[in-house]
């Protein structure tokens, strides 16, 4: 409950009124990773949002708690298209804002439709009315999150994912050898 609450405040944080930050399509990031934390198995996720304060919060809140450390992120459409098709032996889980400021989330998703079995794509958006919770799922997201209340549930489902992958992953021995 203490992880949940801590997310939370995060989570609040983000939502306090702010001066606007800059706008335009940054290019993707990539960042330096980790796979192994405190001896689980992590998830190399790409986030695409566009409004920094929000992703920043997004990635040192979800990496705080959930099994998972962020490989890079997008603030539009092409930018994170463009970083999936590059990377895309990279990433286990991609966390997808609907509305950017270029470009929508509805774009990524379509791409993604071609990913591998062990590659998740989940939207995290504050518009999860069933419209848009349907067409998500229609161009092949696993899962919609929505920002404001599905917090646990995304931590759950990131926790899931890891654990899921942690079963075929090969284990290195102490010797070297695989098992």
């Amino acid at each position: 409950m203490l992880q949940t609450q801590a997310l939370r405040d995060l989570w609040d944080s983000a939502y306090r009124p702010r001066r606007p930050g800059p706008t335009g399509a940054a290019a993707a990031v990539t960042y330096g990773y980790p796979f192994i934390k405190r001896g689980a198995m992590l998830l190399s996720t790409f986030l695409v949002e566009d409004k920094p304060e929000i992703r920043d919060t997004v990635v040192l809140a979800m990496e705080e708690v959930a099994p998972l450390k962020f490989v890079g992120h997008a603030a539009s459409e092409a930018a994170a298209r463009q970083w999936l098709r590059t990377f895309n032996d990279d990433w286990q889980l991609a966390i997808v804002d609907l509305f950017l400021s270029e470009g929508s989330g509805f774009g990524v998703l379509r791409d993604c439709q071609a990913r591998k079995p062990n590659q998740k794509v989940v939207v995290l958006t504050s518009y999860c009315h069933r419209n848009i919770t349907d067409r998500c799922l229609q161009l092949g997201a696993d899962r919609v999150f929505d920002k404001s209340a599905d917090l646990e549930e995304l931590v759950a489902f990131c926790k899931a994912h890891a654990n899921n992958l942690a079963r075929v992953v090969p284990q290195v021995e102490s010797n070297g050898t695989l098992h």
